[in-house]
């Protein structure tokens, strides 16, 4: 299959013979084993025909077999993009994201034959000023250690107190800005042959405690992964899985003075790394805004020091960019983190700092409105976690919201909707309810992809239903909006039943809440169960518009002004999003077309005089300029009404008064 050209000229003919002759020369290098040289090959077909069917996967294999795993993934991830279907692009991603995890598996405990013997485990920990927790902490685990070794950094309240009273042995370290250092010091002093590491204001429950005893005795891997369950006030959630039991062993120890982590080493020494269901229980204080500047402004000191002993460090790089990002020095963020991503190593392992640097310089991106970087860096977060739910559904809603691709959306959507989902995802996503979630985007992707019917069979196969009503609903809805009574509104529609009027009250309800982002899903959702000209276009334009998607308004109002071509709020609407998203062409288009149709509309002249004198023109110069253009494209009505505006500002332009003359039988 080629790839589809309209009015297909003998040029673009001779290129894709040109293509297809490549490609059989690109394989049969492949065949040879001469990757470098087919390489070569398929990057050049690719940059003329980036869709061809199979070469991004061939170009793929060929990377794969020169050791450049990364290149090779963000290769299957193009060919997912133009064949969502393709399941060999799809299993050589795994294939590869497994390999990179280094032995890695997900285990469960058979616990009915007890061991022998169970073995030894040291409680290794570092504390500072910790007398509110340490108790609670030591009491739970007390009873399955064989020893705590507790590395005090500097404590003038009770903790050191406390740990002796439980038979600890404190070790005083002096702090110098490094957490590894501190941890690699507890290693030092702990003779178990199981690790547990926590920190004091984490516990054990008894259940979750009975399993690390099982996995030691187990012996099935070297290193545990437990997931954390953070604690507040309000709620709880989990974090990132963490390497909390590890047998204790030669070249095992702690790397990175901040986030410190002991799994590259594991995978140094080439361990076994288990990912478990046990739970480390972990209170997590709210800290208000001066304290968590502090905090982060500590973090990033800390970072500093210790990327000017090892400046060639990239986890310290990237760890110095995000800080950077978190005391909103977005510039400084980005400067830092870009060049690392364009550039990232195939032996750099993805973990939650990195993805959190994707994103910091994806919405730079997006700020910048530097959209083919985006896309290739969206591309890459992919390749990296091809595996989390919450990558893919954050890169389809940037493809969709930022990059204006509704077609790739969709796809991407449809790839997490086939992934098992961590709670992390959710966490990660602000939400409890992921399928909803999903059935919201796809069907709004689906919508400005053109392929409603699409959307309306996601909603009606994939939609929970909703309130059931009472007669007379819609007036007291109607009503109680009129009354700016928007939260009730809301309240009382609440779970929203799959029906256009329901779906239109709810989005009024969100626009009077100022929920740009809730009322166009619930407005792009009543315009898919609805007729084209019941839609209030006008309003879910605005609503992307406000939510920071100008990409999806200009595709709102295009879908609008198919139903009402000359509609004026679709027009300006259309012009200020193209504007945004520095579309001058664009923006000129709809500018225009809302001046020669209304005339004396007064909005519509001011923005297209403000338009124009941004770039130096004159609104009649504006007007003549998209005359030709509507003149080449055979667009007779509005050339029309453009060269009348041009003739009645300046009679004597004869080129505007012969075309004009010309065009009136057309028009």
């Amino acid at each position: 299959m080629l790839p589809v050209l309209s009015k297909t000229t003998h040029a673009q003919l001779a290129e894709i013979d040109r293509a297809i002759e490549l490609v059989q020369r690109a394989n049969g290098l492949m065949e040879q084993g001469a990757f470098s040289e087919a390489v070569v090959l398929f990057d050049q077909i690719l940059e003329s025909f980036p869709d061809l069917p199979e070469v991004n996967l061939a170009a793929a294999k060929a990377y794969f077999r020169l050791g450049e795993r990364r290149k090779a993934m963000i290769g299957c991830i193009n060919e997912l993009v133009n064949d969502p279907q393709n399941g060999r692009a799809l299993n050589f991603l795994y294939e590869m994201h497994l390999a990179r995890l280094v032995r890695g598996i997900r285990l469960e405990f058979n616990r009915k034959i007890p061991p022998k013997r169970w073995p030894s485990i040291s409680l290794v920990m570092i504390v500072k000023n910790e007398e509110a927790h340490l108790e609670r902490c030591l009491d739970s685990v007390k009873d399955m250690v064989s020893e705590m070794i507790i590395v005090d950094t500097g404590s003038t309240d009770r903790t050191v107190e406390i740990a002796r009273a439980y038979g600890a042995k404190v070790y005083h370290f002096d702090w110098c800005d490094d957490f590894a250092a501190a941890r690699n010091e507890s290693l030092k002093h702990a003779t178990g042959e199981w690790l547990l590491m926590m920190d004091a204001d984490n516990w054990l429950e008894p259940e979750d405690k009975n399993q690390l005893l099982w996995a030691a005795a187990s012996g099935k891997a070297d290193v545990y992964l437990c997931k954390q369950l953070d604690w507040n006030t309000e709620t709880t959630y989990r974090g990132s899985p963490q390497a909390r039991l590890f047998r204790n062993l030669p070249g095992l120890y702690y790397q990175s003075a901040l986030h410190e982590n002991i799994l590259p080493s594991a995978r140094q020494l080439g361990l076994t790394i288990a990912l478990t269901e046990i739970k480390i229980q972990h209170i997590k204080f709210i800290l208000d805004a001066t304290k968590l500047r502090q905090k982060r402004e500590r973090n990033l000191n800390v970072l500093r020091k210790a990327l000017e002993k090892a400046p060639d460090n990239l986890e310290y790089q990237v760890l110095v960019g995000t800080a950077l990002d978190e005391l909103e020095q977005h510039e400084e963020a980005f400067a830092t983190l870009e060049p690392i991503l364009l550039n990232l190593p195939d032996h750099y392992v993805p973990d939650i700092h990195l993805r959190q640097a994707y994103v910091i310089v994806a919405n730079a991106y997006i700020r910048k409105l530097e959209f083919a970087k985006l896309d290739h860096l969206l591309r890459q977060m992919v390749a990296d976690f091809p595996d989390s739910v919450s990558v893919w559904v954050g890169a389809g809603s940037m493809y969709l919201n930022g990059l204006g691709r509704p077609e790739v959306a969709l796809e991407f959507f449809g790839h997490a909707e086939r992934l098992p989902c961590e709670e992390e995802d959710l966490e990660n996503l602000g939400t409890k309810d992921l399928a909803a979630l999903l059935l919201r985007l796809r069907a709004r992707a689906a919508l400005y992809a053109g392929q409603v019917d699409r959307a309306r069979e996601l909603l009606v196969h994939g939609w929970k239903s909703g309130r059931r009503f009472s007669a007379g609903w819609r007036e007291k809805m109607q009503a109680l909006l009129a009354d700016g009574k928007y939260h009730e509104v809301l309240n009382l529609l609440s779970p929203v039943p799959l029906d256009p009027d329901a779906l239109k009250l709810a989005g009024q309800a969100a626009m009077g809440t100022q929920q740009w982002g809730d009322a166009a899903a619930y407005l792009a959702m009543a315009a898919v169960l609805s007729a084209p000209d019941q839609v209030s276009w006008k309003d879910l334009a605005i609503c992307e518009f406000k939510s920071g998607s100008p990409a999806c308004c200009l595709r709102a109002c295009q879908l609008g002004l198919e139903v009402h071509p000359d509609h004026p709020d679709l027009l300006a609407q259309a012009g200020a999003a193209a504007w945004q998203l520095k579309d001058v062409g664009e923006a000129f288009r709809w500018f225009v077309h809302a001046v020669v149709v209304h005339p004396q509309d007064t909005l519509a002249q001011k923005n297209l005089e403000k338009a124009a004198s941004e770039i130096g023109m004159t609104s009649t110069e504006a007007v003549r300029k998209q005359a030709l253009i509507w003149t080449r494209d055979r667009e007779y009505r509005l050339a029309y009404l453009a060269w009348e505006q041009v003739v009645a500002c300046n009679p004597m332009d004869q080129q505007a008064v012969q075309l004009h003359t010309m065009l009136r039988s057309l028009a």
